[in-house]
């Protein structure tokens, strides 16, 4: 997995223990990686491609933020269940 990808994941998981106190940082690395690595082939090379996308968006806004829309619902909920 790219570097660039693991480094948007952890940050991504960092922000979210951040914005809620309750959820322990370490558990839901593990669950992320967990979850990852139930995908197959096909499952991580889409969400690979997706997250290109996403990390490809986010360095072209100008705070480095995608606004709402602007990353399908399909592939935050998708994201949400990686998580947990």
């Amino acid at each position: 997995m790219p570097y660039t990808l693991i480094n948007t994941l952890d940050s991504m998981v960092y922000m979210l223990v951040q914005k809620d106190n309750t959820i322990n940082i370490n558990d839901t690395k593990n669950n992320l990686v967990n979850n990852i690595n139930k995908l197959s082939p096909q499952e991580l090379n889409d969400f690979v491609n997706q997250m290109a996308i996403f990390i490809d968006k986010s360095q072209q806004s100008s705070d480095g933020r995608l606004g709402e829309g602007e990353v399908p619902k399909e592939f935050v909920s998708f994201l949400i269940k990686l998580f947990y």
